[in-house]
């Protein structure tokens, strides 16, 4: 690993890249995978299970085409050291990202019902998802150690404004 220098990191960036670390590898036979890939004004992380694709502060542009060990990142404003991780190569990413298609099935909802949903089970139980068109809801649903069931009604987008079909609130 060597060390490339520091970055200056604002509370939002430090947020961003905070999330983008979830996504990281923690299998040490995957070095690449171990690191905050940076493909241009994206920056990428994958464990071959979830890929996270997030926009490349500013500052960490110039390090374009390299797999980065940022360390422990604060949530708040920060100054961070950057180091390259020369083993391995990363993977194409991008080949796993379906393409966009006009006929797939799209849908959007209140991303709060899914939290709520989510917050509600122990960590690392299976959610499972079922979806029959857009017009209605997601069935979340749970069996193991913490049975759970929820349904999550769409919301239409019409000129930048979302309408929920139904909000109990």
């Amino acid at each position: 690993m060597e060390e490339l220098g520091t970055v200056r990191l604002t509370k939002e960036e430090a947020k961003t890249v905070r999330w983008i670390q979830k996504g990281v590898s923690t299998d040490d036979t995957r070095p690449a995978l171990c690191a905050v890939y940076i493909d241009g004004e994206k920056m990428v992380s994958t464990n071959g299970f979830r890929l996270h694709i997030a926009p490349t502060p500013e500052v960490l542009q110039e390090y374009n085409g390299k797999c980065l060990d940022l360390g422990k990142v604060p949530a708040q404003d920060c100054i961070i050291a950057v180091h390259e991780i020369t083993n391995g190569s990363y993977p194409e990413y991008e080949a796993v990202i379906p393409a966009q298609d006009e006929s797939e099935l799209e849908i959007s909802f209140n991303s709060q019902f899914m939290i709520e949903f989510l917050q509600s089970i122990p960590k690392g139980t299976i959610v499972k998802m079922n979806l029959k068109d857009g017009n209605n809801p997601l069935v979340l649903s749970t069996e193991e150690d913490a049975p759970r069931f929820g349904i999550i009604m769409p919301t239409w987008h019409r000129k930048g404004t979302a309408t929920n079909f139904y909000d109990p609130r």
